[in-house]
């Protein structure tokens, strides 16, 4: 009797545990969404590199985050891009917008919780 009620108590610990990490990826899931809008909608405002005040303020302290919850190359790729467009001229300054932009759209599918990002 002693027994089952141990294992029971290891199952219950188990399935708390696991709900838990279902919900923190959730949220962090839901994270990656918002912040990604949120980016696009400032990125969007910019037409020349000194326009990027706001959005550089947005980009450090989301990056940080991101950094906790997405794969250090991917958010390295978007800061290198990112740095790149502040000694640009205006012609290319649209270029590399565009790309970040595009980089930005694909982070919530390619960061989605699913079978085939697990393996």
């Amino acid at each position: 009797m002693l027994h089952i009620k141990g294992e029971l108590k290891h199952i219950l610990i188990m399935l708390v545990l696991l709900f838990l990490l279902g919900i923190i990826c959730l949220l962090s899931e839901l994270y990656l969404n918002i912040s990604c809008r949120q980016l696009e909608q400032e990125l969007e405002k910019a037409e020349s590199p000194q326009d990027l005040d706001a959005f550089d303020e947005s980009f450090d302290r989301i990056t940080d985050i991101w950094l906790l919850i997405m794969p250090h190359e991917e958010v390295d790729s978007l800061s290198e891009l990112y740095y790149n467009m502040y000694a640009c001229s205006d012609e290319d300054f649209r270029q590399y917008k565009q790309a970040l932009k595009h980089m930005l759209e694909l982070i919530p599918d390619r960061s989605r919780l699913s079978l085939q990002n697990v393996f």
